[in-house]
């Protein structure tokens, strides 16, 4: 829809009603039949570059913006959404994610391997071995529940990461779409102005 944003503001702008508008304002402020129709093709013409700089502006957001920053309007809202269906696999596909996308090198510990490489070297008897198996048969730790409740300062690190990373990326990109969102506003508004400052003059006359 944003796309066609010029099309539509092409022939809402430049139809019959909407320049009679304005060259009755134009009138309407004490301008001459000349200055009025000069008035009316300038405010379109501001009003028409003003819409299409906004639909380009728009397009490029909707393009280049991360979904994460797009869907959730802030961090937390983010980290409270995630975090209530997070699981081992995702969690280790966002920290892949964020080792490809932006080169990270911090280590996220999302799982027990580490803890169990460290045992292998320390004594411990077959019935602990034996114990631990059992609890990885049973299920124990693939549940969620329990894997989060031992790597919750992981996870939540890991997902305030990806949130922070994210959000300060695309530097051009959104030096681009402030600009050219604040471009477009500036046009738009110059019909405005105009006929402000010209209703301010004509009350000195």
């Amino acid at each position: 829809m944003t796309v066609l944003m010029p099309v539509i503001g092409y022939f809402i702008l430049f139809g019959d009603f909407t320049s009679s508008l304005f060259s009755i304002v134009g009138q309407r402020i004490g301008l001459a039949d000349t200055e009025a129709e000069e008035f009316t093709v300038n405010s379109l013409h501001f009003i028409y570059f003003g819409v299409l700089s906004f639909s380009i502006s728009t397009i490029v957001y909707n393009i280049f913006c991360p979904d994460v920053i797009k869907i959730f309007s802030n961090r937390y809202e983010f980290f409270s959404q995630e975090l209530a269906v997070i699981t081992m696999e995702r969690a280790k596909a966002i920290n892949l994610e964020l080792k490809e996308v932006f080169n990270l090198g911090e280590t996220f510990i999302l799982d027990d391997r580490a803890g169990d490489q460290s045992e292998k070297g320390s004594t411990r008897n077959d019935a602990d071995g034996e114990k631990l198996e059992r609890m990885r048969n049973a299920g124990v730790r693939s549940s969620r529940e329990h894997w989060l409740s031992k790597h919750s300062g992981p996870v939540s690190n890991l997902l305030h990461k990806k949130y922070e990373l994210y959000d300060n990326s695309g530097f051009g990109i959104r030096t681009f779409v402030f600009f050219s969102y604040l471009v477009s506003t500036l046009l738009m508004a110059i019909p405005t102005l105009i006929t402000a400052a010209q209703i301010v003059l004509s009350l000195f006359n």
